[in-house]
């Protein structure tokens, strides 16, 4: 289905999904296209799920985070900082890279459908 094999795109797309809009993110993506010789199509699925796992790195990455930051304030409670979130979010993002790096590779196998 996927006939880039670039695991560092990957790394990039998760990365880049936590610090900037989800426009920045896309301009990025034809870059990377543009530099790689590879259609944009093929690499906005990797992107998109870049952008839901590395959701969880930063207090602004999504929205839940700041409507939950939002309602704990209203509530007297104390909101989370910028970074709260990073703890959880880094081992998870280090684990998506691993995990779509060898889905790549068994998919170019052939061994997954």
């Amino acid at each position: 289905m996927f006939a880039v094999n670039r695991p560092r795109v990957d790394a990039v797309a998760l990365l880049a999904m936590a610090a900037l809009p989800i426009t920045g993110v896309i301009t990025v993506n034809e870059a990377i296209a543009r530099r790689t010789r590879i259609a944009p199509s093929q690499l906005m699925m990797p992107m998109a799920y870049a952008a839901l796992i590395s959701g969880i790195m930063t207090l602004v990455a999504t929205s839940p985070n700041l409507v939950i930051n939002y309602e704990l304030i209203r509530h007297d409670a104390e909101g989370f900082s910028f970074l709260s979130f990073t703890p959880f979010g880094v081992p998870i993002v280090l684990l998506s890279i691993v995990y779509m790096h060898f889905a790549r590779a068994l998919a170019a196998r052939g061994c997954v459908r």
